[in-house]
């Protein structure tokens, strides 16, 4: 490092937080110092994840003699406070309880202040600490930033720009790998779904791995007879593969065992399979890249099997785990896997706290330590404390849990628990009592969410400086919450105009603006949100009914196809799907979409829907796509069928699917009988319900249905069908009377009455007997 531009770094940082100058100014950048500048960064970088990430623990005076850094600037109240107003991104405060923000600082500092620098002067390794930087500097932020996104994803756009030129050469390969793997999870935490997955295929096909998910017959438990399927990873090096490293550390995290008396320890499998093949660091970073992906994509709606792929990667990595980090990110994982098990959540308790005393302990060293962390991205030891409160608070340790969101100045999680324990005001308390001791826009905004009054909101934003976008978030929410939806659209605009990363708030900002009847702005907050995260589908769904609603029904059909690439089992979208495509007259489409509800759900009765469909057919409307919709006749049967076989009760859909099958000049006797019995279901649904002959709508409509049906046995023409049709016309007759006469002057008032009775009887009278069949 040289230490003339480290002492210009320092000296005109360290200026800054003692308040001597008011701003940072950029730095002299050219060709000669760009290594110099690099080499504090890292240094500076390294130091700060040691004291958040790894340990061994830093104090303050290894700080000082190691960096030659005025004592003043790594404790000063002031100064501290200077330093997490400049690591402020967006109007997102960081988090108070960051050790040594002073080291971030001077390394941010020289990449945000060179960010104008030519490219040419920079070198791969530059853009590669860059994208760590950006990194580090997030995980202390808890929304994700607009402007840290930028710099991450020119960061890994300049680094695709510069592949590596002998991949023969190992040190090459593997810094390529390093960097490739930190990458995919920040476009992942980006919502850049599509690099994050072209990166991490690079990385697979680059391991020269074979990597396959099978299931192998074996017990689970102790006690079990019969062996069934189990989850089990295998990989299979090739010629390209990297060769397993040599220089394992000796004082790995412990991996604690399981000890119960019914789950065995390990999968005891029928056939002995190879899992214990040892395979790079790299390469099991890359294992937990996928594990962490795959349970990205699958989320929630596959939880069971999620979990069971997930503990098969994690069980193999720590089978031959060869790095500090890459164990220390399985057994975290595996934790968080197993807190949901009733008998491994004891191990999962053990186990995190045993992660959590790793880093102020001396063990190994603090290479040992570093030199996994961004290839398996590991969190820093605050998230990790984080994990644990949280565990705490789904076992009910409620005072624990408490005492370790307090000491992390966790206040939202320090909310919920104290609600869970009865203890709202406890909460309250605690924050009021450091607001006694230091007064911070995040301290009101906590207060304000404990206490639900938005004076402290507003005081924050003025304490901000008008910066906090925090505090504009809250008032939306509040509002929202109140159902003042003007109101709260106004503080969405104002948070997103500050930090337009939030994907929560560009969805809830499309929901109160669909609840105001503001479409144009509800269907531009949805487009957002699913520009961030396509694999949201109630976004999808929302901005389907915007452009609903603002009458662009093909362009809401458009939008619902996406929703259902994202939720293909969600039987919401479908239903949605199939109203908005008969509006677009998308017949196959909305047919497809019926049997998808009715294998998702077992019933679909959209009686407007199958109506629709039935009268398109039958007066052969022109579709779509501009072909006779008639073509769909035996489709829509198919789907009648299946809807009836899963749906008896429903009078309208069995009325349609008698009028399709009976709509044929040429019908043959099968399906003139298929037809008959279809209509008399209907009728037979239809005059089911109890008083049906005093409601004037259900007179009309199951007059309509027995005429229907009469007309159907006069063209049978059979003895058994005439002599029903007699029986049901004088039924309905006397039903209809029974409904609408008089017990006074014994008279039928209602004109529409009279006119079903007159049809009805004029029908029966005509109705040829049995025996002139």
């Amino acid at each position: 490092m040289d230490e003339i531009t480290h002492s210009n770094v320092v000296q005109h940082c360290s200026n800054f937080i003692l308040g001597e100058i008011s701003r940072l100014e950029p730095l002299l950048f050219d060709g000669l110092c760009s290594k110099s500048l690099l080499d504090v960064a890292s240094i500076y970088l390294k130091l700060f994840v040691q004291a958040n990430w790894t340990g061994p623990t830093l104090s303050t005076s290894d700080i000082v003699s190691q960096l030659l850094i005025p004592l003043e600037v790594l404790i000063s109240d002031d100064g501290l406070r200077r330093c997490r107003d400049w690591l402020g991104v967006d109007g997102e405060a960081v988090l108070e309880k960051i050790e040594f923000p002073f080291l971030l600082l001077v390394a941010r500092h020289i990449f945000s202040a060179s960010s104008q620098a030519p490219h040419s002067n920079k070198s791969k390794l530059w853009f590669i600490t860059h994208l760590k930087s950006v990194f580090v500097h997030q995980k202390f932020i808890d929304e994700k930033c607009e402007s840290l996104k930028t710099e991450a994803i020119a960061c890994v756009t300049s680094l695709q720009a510069d592949p590596p030129s002998d991949l023969h050469n190992a040190d090459e390969r593997n810094v390529d790998t390093e960097w490739k793997l930190l990458a995919v999870g920040i476009c992942r935490d980006y919502f850049q779904h599509s690099l994050c997955a072209k990166l991490l295929e690079e990385v697979r096909l680059d391991s020269g791995l074979n990597i396959n998910l099978s299931g192998i017959p074996g017990k689970r438990t102790r006690y079990q007879q019969k062996d069934i399927a189990q989850l089990v990873l295998t990989v299979q090096s090739s010629e390209t593969s990297r060769a397993a490293s040599s220089d394992v550390p000796p004082d790995l995290p412990r991996v604690e065992p399981l000890n119960d008396d019914t789950v065995l320890e390990q999968v005891k499998l029928l056939e002995p399979v190879d899992q214990t093949a040892e395979i790079h660091w790299l390469d099991q970073c890359l294992l937990i890249a996928l594990c962490e992906q795959n349970r990205y994509v699958k989320g929630e709606a596959d939880a069971a099997i999620t979990e069971e792929e997930t503990m098969a990667y994690i069980n193999y990595v720590l089978r031959s785990s060869q790095d500090w980090s890459t164990q220390f990110k399985s057994l975290l994982i595996r934790c968080l896997t197993e807190k949901g098990s009733g008998r491994r959540v004891e191990r999962s308790l053990r186990q995190m706290e045993e992660l959590c005393s790793l880093p102020s302990r001396c063990e190994s060293s603090k290479e040992d330590r570093l030199r996994g962390v961004f290839a398996s991205r590991l969190p820093p030891i605050y998230e990790v404390l984080k994990s644990r409160g949280e565990l705490e608070m789904e076992l009910g340790l409620y005072s624990s849990a408490m005492e370790t969101f307090t000491k992390l100045s966790l206040w939202h999680p320090l909310i919920v628990c104290c609600h869970r324990a009865g203890r709202n005001g406890k909460a309250e308390e605690l924050i009021r009592q450091r607001l006694a001791v230091e007064e911070t826009p995040v301290l009101y905004c906590s207060l304000s969410d404990v206490t639900s009054d938005p004076q402290y909101w507003h005081k924050a934003w003025e304490l901000s400086n008008q910066k906090s976008a925090r505090a504009m978030r809250g008032l939306a929410f509040h509002y929202l919450r109140a159902c003042e939806f003007e109101k709260s659209m106004e503080y969405f605009e104002k948070t997103l105009a500050i930090n337009s990363l939030q994907l929560g708030c560009w969805f809830s900002y499309g929901c109160a603006s669909l609840a105001s009847s503001n479409y144009e702005k509800a269907a531009a907050a949805f487009r957002r949100a699913v520009s961030l995260n396509p694999d949201n589908f109630e976004a999808w769904n929302n901005l389907a009914a915007a452009y609903a609603r603002s009458h662009q029904k093909p362009r809401a059909f458009a939008v619902l196809q996406d929703a259902i690439k994202c939720s293909y089992d969600n039987w919401k979208v479908w239903e949605n799907y199939t109203v908005i495509g008969a509006d677009c007259g998308q017949i196959a489409e909305v047919i497809r979409g019926g049997h998808r509800i009715l294998d998702l759900t077992g019933k679909w009765q959209d009686e407007q829907v199958v109506k629709y469909l039935t009268k398109c057919v039958m007066d052969n409307i022109v579709d779509a796509t501009n072909k006779p919709s008639s073509l769909h006749k035996p489709a829509l049967l198919k789907l009648l069928g299946h809807t009836t076989s899963k749906v008896t009760n429903c009078s309208a859909i069995w009325r349609c699917y008698g009028q399709l099958l009976l709509d044929d000049k040429n019908i043959s006797p099968e399906t003139l009988e298929r037809g008959t019995q279809c209509l008399q279901k209907a009728y037979r649904c239809a005059t089911n319900k109890p008083g049906w002959e005093k409601d004037l709508e259900k007179c009309q409509l199951n007059t309509e249905i027995l005429k229907e049906l009469v007309d159907s046995y006069k063209t049978v023409a059979n003895k058994k069908h005439l002599s029903t049709a007699r029986l049901q016309l004088k039924g309905h007759i006397s039903r209809l009377k029974q409904g609408h006469t008089d017990p006074v002057t014994k008279d039928i008032s209602n004109e529409s009455i009279k006119t079903y009775l007159l049809e009805l009887e004029n029908m029966l009278s005509h109705l040829p007997t049995p025996t002139d069949s």
